[in-house]
């Protein structure tokens, strides 16, 4: 691929894979090393936050299918074996932080919503107008949620859809016979 294609594609040539730049730097502050005064509880929360901001950057910079654990513990500055402490693989850290954010966002969406005086179409204008904010404020989270969640060809439907969690609906089939 040329430096012109890379460019073009809008994707951070830094952070491919097999590119013979130099090695990827941490995003994140590691925590120190030997004793301190976090316990394990703390930690786990801290290496995982950074994972997950690590997988935004990396999917956000690469595509889901081009994104590897070697980059998402290299941005997130843990090593592999606490990645594989937290997560089973690239897909369950993927589909976890797809959770956080979209579960941040639903959140986002219904209070916008319901904060709104007004009909349906003044509270789902408030609605969109959150989304396409929170769109234009956090775009790698977005291409995450939006884009490579829906183009993540290893994960059936099905299965990306029971692991969103929806507030509970009234069921609008009709019953069964």
């Amino acid at each position: 691929m040329s430096s012109s294609s890379r460019a073009s594609s809008g994707r951070d040539e830094r952070i491919g894979r097999g590119s013979a730049t130099a090695p990827l730097a941490p995003l994140y502050k590691r925590l120190p090393h030997g004793p301190h005064r976090l316990d394990r509880t703390q930690v786990v929360r801290h290496q995982r936050a950074r994972i997950y901001g690590a997988m935004v950057e990396a999917v956000a910079s690469s595509g889901y299918q081009e994104t590897s654990v070697k980059q998402v513990v290299a941005l997130a500055g843990v090593s592999r074996r606490s990645f594989y402490e937290q997560f089973a693989n690239k897909e369950e850290c993927f589909l976890a932080t797809f959770d956080l954010l979209a579960g941040r966002g639903v959140k986002q969406l219904s209070k916008a919503y319901l904060a709104t005086d007004g009909g349906l179409e003044d509270r789902l204008r408030a609605a969109m107008s959150e989304l396409a904010d929170t769109t234009r404020v956090h775009r790698k989270a977005s291409v995450l949620v939006m884009v490579e969640a829906r183009s993540m060809a290893i994960v059936p439907a099905q299965a990306r859809s029971q692991r969103v969690r929806r507030a509970p609906t009234k069921d609008c089939r009709a019953p069964a016979r």
